[in-house]
């Protein structure tokens, strides 16, 4: 199937500003989405929880790609693959080249830099690809209320009625390195971000927000966009038996709190062993906040989980 073919019929010579959204859309879709899933089958069948490896194997999927694609185009096989990659090579050797002519030259240049855009596309999506394969955050979700109604006092009220709708999404990378002893570095790094979120649906920092700030109570700091890195290091058997010095990091931005890029900082202590029954495991935290700006106190986390 071909979305906007009829506009490349002969002896037509199409520019890019010619060429309609539908079609763009169709184009840049197919050649995007057809590597994304191609890097997601590579980093699923890797099987690996982390983003590099799975990032790689997406990348090499494509690398594998290219040059199959130009051994079948050497063949004859573009005409199979749309106007996109049209131009990755030029006729086959057994195929009379027509006289060159300016409409002639323009088609190959087009085609050429189609083909170029392509590839880049397909990078991209390999390492999306891998990249949601290997269970790393990386969310987009798009959120609508079934009731939006005025809250609050009107001389006070955040309320806007666009905010029935609302967007968030979350970018994470992390790296794991171990040395000998059971001792584990953990670096990570996650940028949290939306679009017309409110006192409701703002990133929040807690123990169990999904992007602790080590030392600040859930609630205290709430943000549209942040910038959260954050590094541990200590004894680590198995993610069980664990104790390890943590050391959180944001850059925040809020217009209704005042925060521009304004940074926070906060550490903590992290243990957790066997519980005292069967199959029992307790887990302990205790943070301070080392940049508060005005935050005060401390948190204290204390959990103990039974599999049953």
């Amino acid at each position: 199937m071909s979305i906007g073919a009829h506009q490349l019929t002969a002896p037509r010579t199409m520019s890019f500003r010619e060429v309609r959204l539908l079609t763009a859309i169709f184009s840049v879709g197919g050649a995007f989405f057809a590597f994304v899933v191609g890097g997601w089958v590579a980093g699923r069948i890797l099987g690996t929880r982390r983003a590099e490896p799975a990032i790689l194997h997406g990348v090499i999927a494509w690398l594998v790609t290219v040059p199959v694609m130009l051994v079948l185009g050497a063949l004859g096989a573009t005409a199979m693959w749309g106007g996109w990659y049209g131009g990755l090579v030029a006729s086959p050797a057994w195929v009379a080249t027509p006289p060159t002519t300016p409409e002639v030259a323009a088609a190959i240049r087009n085609g050429a830099v189609a083909s170029v855009a392509a590839l880049l596309l397909g990078l991209v999506g390999s390492v999306i690809g891998g990249w949601m394969a290997s269970g790393e955050p990386m969310a987009l979700g798009y959120y609508r209320r079934r009731d939006w109604e005025f809250w609050g006092k009107p001389e006070t009220s955040e309320f806007d009625p666009k905010h029935r709708d609302y967007v968030k999404y979350q970018l994470a990378l992390s790296r794991d390195h171990y040395f000998p002893g059971f001792r584990k570095l953990h670096v990570a790094l996650t940028y949290l971000d939306g679009g017309d979120l409110d006192r409701f649906s703002k990133y929040e920092f807690g123990a169990f927000s999904g992007a602790p700030l080590h030392g600040f109570k859930s609630g205290s700091v709430k943000t549209e966009t942040a910038l959260v890195g954050s590094v541990s290091y200590g004894l680590n058997i198995q993610d069980i038996i664990r104790f390890e010095a943590i050391f959180d990091q944001a850059i925040v931005r809020d217009r209704q709190s005042g925060y521009d890029d304004t940074y926070f900082a906060g550490a903590g202590l992290l243990g957790s062993l066997n519980g005292p029954w069967q199959n029992s495991l307790l887990r302990f935290e205790v943070g301070v906040p080392v940049v508060s700006h005005g935050v005060k106190g401390f948190v204290v986390n204390v959990i103990l989980l039974k599999l049953f």
